[in-house]
């Protein structure tokens, strides 16, 4: 489990390796003037990161004794700032250790992770702290501070390999926040609304967005009239599948924010923090070598493309009785850098030699 950093040595040497980081990853150092909702204007050392869609102005300051400020904006990229150039979003962090600032340093024993109290402000009125957990619940971790636990949102950890897109991704859903903030909506609602919606998956839905909806599952009939009713093999082996991700995300050690999720176009994904997958599996309910294992390749280095990084791993799942009948298939596909497990026994997935399904996550991702 991470902990807080209290130590006052321990919070400023990792702040400034926080800073380092940052600035290892930009591209350009200025002086920006940053302006604030209390009228204040503050002339900071600033500087920017190329983002996946945006531009990630970054500002460093002391806005008052102690408490060293991260604030960040997006802008389009190649932009300059302009004469109100307001941060979208404010980590400031206590180098004493206090909690009356939105941010905190915290470890968990591999890596230090700057977080978020998840207290934020919009349109100069506090959002209720409740409402900001629940609209970034898939993120959300407990981090032991002092003698109690409490919840908090991860925004980066120092050595991330995805340290920019992190990022990008926090201040991103800082903004969708905002936005629901100012509509005057209940988040809690409105987020049940976007998975309700995001499961019944219609046809004009985004292809490529992110849900925790579940596939079909019953009886299905080919044809049109008089056509032959069948059980829909492929949902059930989904669900069951995403099930399994999921057990294995609650269990596991490492405190990288993951989730379970899908698309339209994808069966299965393990999701990170910057919202890009970082495996992708596609479910065939077919072992021979034809025309839907073939096409299982390009839909997956496709899907990659589309929803991955080059470093996502590519997984082909297959119901458990074609194992040992496709020792080819099993060579072919390893050869191509995409790894193939069959669900053994009801929600039970292993590669053929044995290898299990968590075993294989641990190993990827830990």
């Amino acid at each position: 489990m991470m902990r807080a950093l209290s130590n006052e040595g321990d919070i400023r040497r990792a702040a400034a390796q926080l800073r380092a980081e940052i600035e290892s990853h930009s591209y350009r150092e200025l002086k920006v003037t940053w302006g604030f909702p209390n009228g204040d204007r503050q002339t900071l050392d600033s500087c920017i990161l190329r983002g996946i869609r945006n531009d990630i102005y970054v500002g460093f300051g002391v806005l008052r004794p102690n408490v060293v400020s991260h604030i960040f904006k997006l802008v389009d990229h190649g932009s300059d700032p302009t004469d109100a150039f307001y941060p979208n979003a404010e980590v400031n962090v206590s180098l004493l250790g206090k909690r009356g600032v939105a941010g905190m340093l915290a470890a968990d024993g591999s890596d230090t992770w700057l977080c978020h109290s998840a207290m934020f402000n919009a349109f100069r009125t506090k959002i209720a702290r409740e409402k900001s957990l629940t609209f970034f619940r898939d993120f959300v971790v407990s981090v032991v501070d002092g003698e109690r636990q409490r919840e908090v949102i991860p925004v980066v950890a120092l050595g991330s390999s995805t340290f920019v897109a992190d990022i990008e991704a926090f201040v991103l859903r800082v903004l969708d926040l905002k936005d629901q903030f100012k509509t005057g909506g209940e988040l809690t609602e409105k987020a049940k609304r976007d998975e309700d919606k995001a499961a019944e998956a219609p046809k004009n839905e985004d292809p490529w967005r992110w849900n925790d909806g579940d596939e079909f599952e019953g009886m299905k009939t080919a044809g049109n009239r008089d056509g032959v009713t069948y059980e829909y093999r492929h949902g059930p082996l989904c669900n069951r599948l995403k099930s399994a991700l999921e057990d294995w995300i609650k269990l596991r050690t490492r405190r990288e924010p993951l989730i379970a999720r899908r698309t339209v176009n994808i069966d299965s994904a393990i999701v990170g923090h910057d919202m890009r997958a970082r495996v992708i599996f596609e479910v065939k309910t077919s072992g021979s070598l034809g025309g839907e294992l073939y096409k299982a390749i390009g839909q997956l280095l496709h899907y990659r493309r589309k929803r991955g990084t080059p470093d996502t791993h590519l997984v082909l799942t297959l119901p458990g009785e074609v194992d040992g009948t496709a020792n080819d298939t099993i060579d072919f596909f390893n050869e191509l850098g995409i790894y193939v497990i069959y669900e053994t026994e009801p929600g039970i997935f292993k590669a053929s030699d044995g290898t299990t399904l968590e075993a294989r996550l641990d190993g990827l991702l830990g």
